[in-house]
C-alpha cells in the first residue's frame, strides 16, 4: 500500500514535466523571440526604466531558430519624439464614396521616414475581370493604383486592400485596411479628387546602428548603437507581417506573419551638461550688452535637479592649472554664490572677483570640475601608483633566491638642461651585466633676425645619405640647385626658424625640424647629421650627435628646460627597453601627465647622478595573466562538459586568439589595406580598419590611416595612437622596436585576426 501511494503522490508532477515538453515542442521551426538582453545581460521587460544608457541590445531566440540575414531590416529601435508615444505614419480615405467604406494606410517602418509616401490612384478600363493594379514608382515612396472600371468587374474596397497587401513591393512600404463599410463596395464610381493620399503623423526617429548582425550560433541578432543614447522612451520593433518581415533561413516567419512584437523602455539618465559659457555676454533692458567676467553659466538637460544640492558652491571648484601637468601647483576656487533655475535648466556660477584677477592666478588655463566635491581646499592629491606589466619578463623564477627583482623606482627631476650632453649613467642588472646610458641632446640650429642675415648666404646639411644647400633669398634668385628660403629682412628670429624648418620638412632631408624658441630648430640626433655653416656667419649650431662613451646606449633628450623632467622620464623609460635586455626593464605605463617617475625591473644598482635619484618600494601596481608564461586555462583546465550542453554557458562561446600577455608586437611586414584589429570581450567589440584609400569595409569600423610607405616603427606609433579610441584600452605606448604595451579594461583582450600581430 505504501508503495502505491507513492507512486500516486509522483504523477501531477510528472504530468507538470510532459507539459513543460509540449510548450518547448510548439516553438520549434517558427522564429519565437525568448527575450531582449542589454550589454550589461539584464533582461529587458517592458515599461523597463534604465538608468545606464545601453551600448547594445541582443535579441535571443529559440533553440531551433536559424535566422536569415538577409531579413535584419525587419528589426528596428525608434525613439519617441518626446511624447512618450509611438506613431506610425497613416493615412485613411473614403475614395469619394461619400463615407460608405473608409480604408486606412500605414508605414511598415516606423518613425518619421514613414512621412510623406504617397498612395496616387487613377482609374481605367482594364477590359477584363483583373483586380487593380499596384506599382511601386522608382523613387521607392510613391505606390502608384490604378483602379478597374470594367463592367461588372469594378475594383471594390476589399480589392484594393487584399491587392495592396499581396503586392510584395508594396507591402514592404505600407499596409493596408478597411476601418468602415462593406468590403464589397464599388470605389470606382466618384471622380478622383481625393489624391494623392499622403501617409504623416509620426515624429518618432529611428535609431541608426553601428553594427546588427546574427552571431554564430543564428539565435541571436546583435544590435549595436552607433551614438550614446539619450533620456527619451525607445520602442524595440521585429516586424512579422509584410514582405520584409523577419524570416528563417527556411523560411519560416516571425511569429507566423501574423503579427509584429513592439518592446518599450525608457532611459532615465543622471542629469548631464549640454553647454558651460564662461564670462557669458547677455542683454540688460538698460544697459544693452554687457559681458559678466565674474560669471560662468552652466546648462544642465531637463533633467530636474534638487535645488539644495545644484546651489551648493562645493560642487563647483574652478580649478587653475598654472598651464603644468603637475597637480601640485593647482588653485581652486569656489563659486561665492550659485544659484539655479528649474525653468532654463540654468546654473549661474559668480566668483569673488573677474575670471582673469582672482587672486594668485596669472596667465594660464582654468578646468571647471562639476558634481564632485574632491577639491575641498588647495591641497594636491597624491600621485597614483605606477602600473607594471610583467609580460615582457619571461620567467620570473620559483624561489627567492632567483626571483626577478622589481621595487626600485627612479624618479627623474632634472629636466634637459640637467641632462647635458655627454653625462649618463650605468645600470646594473641582477644578473651583473653592466649597461651603460649617455645623454645626448642632438643638434640645435640657431637662427638670428632677419636683418643680421645677407641675401645668398647659405648652409649645408646632410643626413648620411645626401646633402643639400639652402640659401636664404630675398630678390627672388638663388645658385641652381639650392634650395630658396624667402624672406624680407624684417623678420625676427623666431619667424625665420619657421621659414627655415618649412625650408628642411619640404627638403626630404632625414632630420628633424623642430622649432623650439627664441629662434632655435632642433635638427634631432641622425648619427649622419652633418652641419656646414661656413657661408652663413650668422647662424650658429649647439651639439652633435657623437657619443662620449661608443658603447653606451643613446639617451635622446634636448637640452632645454622646455623639455621637462617628464619628457626625460620617457627618453630613460625608451633607452633602457631598447637596449635588448629582456630581463631588464622600464614601466611608464599608466602613470599620471606629470609623473616623472620610472618602475625598474631586474636592476640591481644604478650609478648616480643630479637628473634622478632611485628609491625602493615605492607604490607599485604588478599587473599579468596566468597565461603570460605559456599557460593557457582554456586548455589546461577543461570544461566539465560539452561546450553545447545545456545550460553549460550563458555567453556565446568566444572564437579568437587571446594576445599573451599585454604587449603587442607589429609584424615585420606591416600592414595591409583592409587588415583588421579588433578590442573585444567576446560580447562587445571596437574594430580598427588600416585604411589608405579612404574606403572601409564596414562603416562602423574605426579607421587608421596610413600611406603604404611606413615603417615598421610608424606602424607601431599609427597603431599606438588608434588603440585608445576603443574606450576599452586604457593607454597604448610604443616601447620601440615596433612593440606596444597595452593596459586594458578587465576581460578585454585584442585580436589580431589574420595580420600576424
Amino acid at each position: 500500500m505504501k508503495k502505491s501511494q507513492k507512486s500516486n503522490t509522483n504523477l501531477p508532477q510528472r504530468r507538470m514535466f510532459l507539459e513543460t515538453l509540449e510548450d518547448r515542442r510548439l516553438l520549434a521551426g517558427v522564429p519565437e523571440l525568448a527575450g531582449i538582453q542589454t550589454n550589461n545581460g539584464d533582461l529587458l521587460s517592458e515599461g523597463d526604466v534604465l538608468n545606464v544608457a545601453p551600448q547594445e541590445i541582443v535579441l535571443n531566440f529559440n533553440q531551433d531558430a536559424e535566422i536569415d540575414p538577409a531579413s535584419l531590416n525587419s528589426v528596428t529601435i525608434l525613439r519617441s519624439g518626446g511624447d512618450g508615444d509611438f506613431n506610425v505614419a497613416s493615412a485613411t480615405s473614403h475614395f469619394g464614396s461619400g463615407g460608405v467604406v473608409n480604408i486606412a494606410f500605414a508605414a511598415q517602418a516606423g518613425g518619421a521616414v514613414g512621412n510623406g509616401i504617397e498612395i496616387v490612384v487613377s482609374k481605367s478600363d482594364h477590359n477584363n475581370a483583373s483586380g487593380p493594379t499596384i506599382v511601386v514608382d522608382v523613387d521607392g515612396t510613391t505606390v502608384l493604383v490604378d483602379l478597374n472600371t470594367n463592367a461588372g468587374n469594378e475594383t471594390t474596397a476589399e480589392l484594393l486592400v487584399d491587392a495592396i497587401n499581396d503586392d510584395t513591393a508594396a507591402s514592404a512600404l505600407i499596409r493596408a485596411s478597411l476601418l468602415e463599410g462593406d468590403g464589397a463596395t464599388d470605389i470606382t464610381a466618384a471622380a478622383i479628387d481625393y489624391s494623392p493620399i499622403a501617409l504623416s503623423g509620426s515624429n518618432d526617429e529611428v535609431i541608426e546602428a553601428g553594427y546588427i548582425g546574427v552571431d554564430e550560433s543564428a539565435r541571436q541578432i546583435v544590435f549595436r548603437f552607433r551614438e550614446a543614447l539619450t533620456d527619451e522612451v525607445y520602442q524595440v520593433s521585429v516586424r512579422g507581417t509584410g514582405a520584409a518581415a523577419l524570416s528563417d533561413l527556411d523560411g519560416s516567419v516571425f511569429l507566423d506573419g501574423e503579427g509584429d512584437f513592439t518592446r518599450n523602455f525608457r532611459l532615465d539618465l543622471g542629469p548631464q551638461i549640454e553647454a558651460v559659457v564662461p564670462q557669458p555676454v547677455v542683454r540688460d533692458p538698460a544697459l544693452g550688452l554687457q559681458q559678466l567676467k565674474d560669471t560662468i553659466h552652466v546648462y544642465f538637460n531637463e533633467d530636474n535637479l534638487d535645488a539644495s544640492l545644484a546651489e551648493d558652491p562645493g560642487f563647483y571648484p574652478l580649478i587653475f592649472t598654472n598651464d603644468t601637468v603637475e597637480n601640485t601647483d593647482d588653485l581652486v576656487f569656489l563659486p561665492t554664490d550659485v544659484t539655479y533655475s528649474p525653468g532654463s535648466d540654468l546654473v549661474v556660477l559668480k566668483y569673488a572677483s573677474d575670471l582673469d584677477e582672482l587672486t594668485g592666478a596669472g596667465d594660464g588655463t582654468f578646468r571647471l570640475r562639476i558634481g564632485a566635491q574632491e577639491y575641498q581646499d588647495n591641497n594636491s592629491l597624491p600621485f597614483t601608483p605606477i602600473q607594471l606589466n610583467l609580460s615582457l619578463i619571461g620567467d620570473a623564477a620559483t624561489s627567492y633566491d632567483t626571483a626577478t627583482a622589481i621595487g626600485k623606482t627612479m624618479s627623474v627631476s632634472g629636466d634637459g638642461v640637467a641632462a647635458a650632453d655627454g653625462t649618463g649613467f650605468t645600470i646594473t642588472a641582477v644578473d651583473g651585466g653592466a649597461t651603460p646610458f649617455e645623454f645626448d641632446g642632438g643638434v640645435i640650429l640657431q637662427i638670428p633676425d632677419g636683418s643680421l642675415i645677407a641675401d645668398v648666404d647659405n648652409f649645408e646639411i646632410g643626413d648620411g645619405a645626401q646633402n643639400v644647400i639652402f640659401e636664404f633669398d630675398s630678390n627672388s634668385s638663388v645658385a641652381t640647385g639650392n634650395v630658396a628660403i624667402a624672406y624680407t629682412g624684417a623678420e625676427t628670429a623666431e619667424e625665420m626658424a619657421d621659414l627655415v624648418a618649412t625650408a628642411l620638412t619640404a627638403s626630404g632631408l632625414n632630420v628633424e625640424s623642430n622649432v623650439l624658441s627664441a629662434g632655435e630648430i632642433h635638427l634631432g640626433w641622425n648619427q649622419g647629421l652633418s652641419v656646414d655653416l661656413t657661408n652663413a656667419i650668422g647662424l650658429s649650431q649647439e651639439g652633435n650627435t657623437t657619443l662620449v662613451d661608443t658603447a653606451a646606449r643613446r639617451v635622446q633628450v634636448i637640452n632645454r628646460a622646455s623639455f621637462n623632467a617628464s619628457n626625460v622620464a620617457d627618453a630613460i623609460s625608451s633607452s633602457i627597453n631598447a637596449a635588448g635586455n629582456s630581463k631588464l626593464q622600464a614601466s611608464r605605463v599608466g602613470t599620471l601627465a606629470g609623473d616623472s617617475r620610472i618602475a625598474l625591473v631586474g636592476v640591481d644598482s644604478v650609478t648616480a647622478s643630479t637628473v634622478f635619484n632611485v628609491a625602493v618600494f615605492e607604490s607599485l601596481i604588478v599587473q599579468g595573466t596566468i597565461g603570460d608564461d605559456g599557460f593557457d586555462p582554456r586548455t589546461a583546465i577543461p570544461n566539465p562538459g560539452a561546450e553545447d550542453e545545456p545550460g553549460h554557458r550563458d555567453i556565446r562561446v568566444q572564437n579568437h586568439l587571446l594576445v599573451d600577455g599585454a604587449y603587442l608586437t607589429v609584424p615585420a611586414v606591416g600592414f595591409q589595406d583592409g587588415d583588421i584589429i579588433e578590442v573585444t570581450n567576446g560580447l562587445r567589440s571596437s574594430v580598427f580598419e588600416f585604411d589608405n584609400d579612404d574606403t572601409l569595409s564596414n562603416l562602423s569600423n574605426l579607421p587608421i590611416l596610413f600611406s603604404g610607405t611606413e615603417t615598421l616603427e610608424q606602424f607601431a606609433d599609427l597603431l599606438a595612437a588608434a588603440l585608445p579610441d576603443s574606450g576599452a584600452v586604457y593607454s597604448a605606448t610604443h616601447q620601440g622596436g615596433g612593440v606596444i604595451s597595452v593596459l586594458l579594461v578587465e576581460d578585454y583582450y585584442v585580436d589580431g585576426l589574420d595580420t600576424d600581430l
